[in-house]
């Protein structure tokens, strides 16, 4: 039994804390900014989106509890003034990880696979990426349930208006929705682009840290472009209102993207190649690809995507960056929190990115857009209305996907 306990739940706890902190070489060089009185009297009234977390992968967590390691928990969401939080759900992931190459693993060196096992999802899970899939979107679909009407579940427009009207009555309130990191997900079978976007799913990343059966990632062996699988799946969820993610993917990818694309594309957590040259950071060209479609580029916060001791002074930057080079209506953030990452604030403590957009003479305006009116006047354009979903994925799916074993655990 101990052995047992010791595998399930000490180890996938122990990465967990371990691996998403708060930065050790910004935190032991720099203290958190200090917060002008107008500067607090400001943030309070944004709407702040950020558009990537992975909090939903982690096992014995729970979103609506505040805890002492991770980056992200519903407590901390409401205090830190974050209206609405993306979170995106990670399937399948590489041993060692790196942003150079890396093969798709088996299923049995996939860390994912451990964590499904210590989240006690339905066995299933364990052989079928697109089950992991929809094991989050439960454990996202519960936590709302059981949140006493803190944590709000938005899938279609008519959901985020009605949140929208609730926060102005009481603000101490937070929201979420579903996107999917890598595409690997669909377990290489076009419907289940279907099946998640019925579920609530609303981004999509093409690819994560492997070449999937969809798109090359920018991490992979091959690296090459969209499939004829790929250029399907690009349709389809263009059809269903799932925005496109190219976060991760390779160049052949992008290229392919910008030129197929019809509806605005995204970018969910990314660098600025020119601020921190890593291929896991976007050039010019591609920024400007993002923002000619009429997406958003969301700057991302972790080292490695940023350089330097000074990550905010490095989010600052990127952020400078893409301005300069299309405008501040084409910028928003992603975190990457709880990604196994290391970043300069966790979400309690967006208010660090506030003063240090108002130090570096940004307007009150851009800030308001950067801050999440762009994402959130992009969503109120593109979300799907709740008469072309099927509303009644909860009662009809449960059964099918969950009664064969324990429902997931928050």
């Amino acid at each position: 039994i101990n052995a047992e306990y010791f595998f399930f739940f000490v180890i996938p706890q122990s990465r967990d804390a371990s691996s998403n902190t708060l930065d050790p070489i910004h935190s032991s060089l720099f203290e958190p900014l200090p917060i002008e009185d107008s500067t607090r009297e400001f943030h309070s009234t944004l709407f702040i989106v950020d558009l990537h977390a992975d909090s939903l992968v982690w096992p014995r967590r729970s979103i609506l509890d505040e805890i002492d390691y991770g980056h992200v928990d519903v407590p901390r969401l409401i205090r830190g003034n974050i209206g609405l939080q993306g979170f995106t759900m990670g399937t399948s992931i590489p041993p060692g990880m790196n942003f150079e190459r890396n093969t798709r693993p088996s299923t049995f060196s996939d860390p994912v696979t451990l964590l499904s096992i210590a989240n006690l999802w339905p066995t299933a899970t364990i052989t079928s990426l697109a089950e992991r899939v929809l094991a989050q979107i439960r454990r996202l679909e519960k936590a709302s349930i059981e949140s006493n009407g803190k944590l709000f579940f938005i899938k279609t427009i008519e959901d985020l208006q009605l949140y929208l009207e609730s926060r102005k009555v009481n603000p101490h309130v937070t929201a979420g929705y579903l996107g999917i990191e890598g595409l690997q997900a669909i377990d290489g079978n076009i419907e289940n682009i279907d099946r998640f976007a019925t579920a609530g799913v609303r981004t999509g990343g093409l690819v994560h840290f492997f070449d999937n059966e969809v798109a090359g990632s920018a991490h992979g062996i091959e690296k090459g472009g969209l499939t004829e699988l790929g250029v399907k799946v690009l349709r389809r969820m263009e059809e269903v209102g799932m925005l496109v993610d190219i976060a991760h993917s390779s160049e052949k990818t992008i290229e392919d993207v910008c030129q197929l694309a019809s509806k605005p594309i995204i970018s969910s957590h990314t660098g600025v190649r020119a601020i921190c040259d890593t291929v896991r950071n976007l050039d010019d060209n591609q920024i400007r690809c993002v923002a000619n479609s009429g997406g958003v580029l969301g700057v991302t916060f972790f080292r490695g995507a940023q350089c330097g001791d000074n990550l905010i002074e490095s989010i600052v930057k990127s952020i400078v960056h893409i301005r300069n080079l299309v405008g501040p209506e084409f910028i928003a953030l992603g975190s990457d929190w709880d990604g196994l990452v290391h970043v300069p604030f966790d979400s309690s403590q967006m208010i660090q990115l506030t003063q240090a957009l108002r130090n570096a003479k940004f307007t009150d305006q851009e800030i308001r857009l950067i801050m999440g009116e762009n994402i959130l006047n992009l969503f109120l354009k593109y979300l799907p209305t709740s008469s072309t979903i099927t509303p009644s994925w909860t009662s009809t799916s449960r059964k099918s996907h969950f009664s064969s074993s324990k429902l997931p655990e928050l």
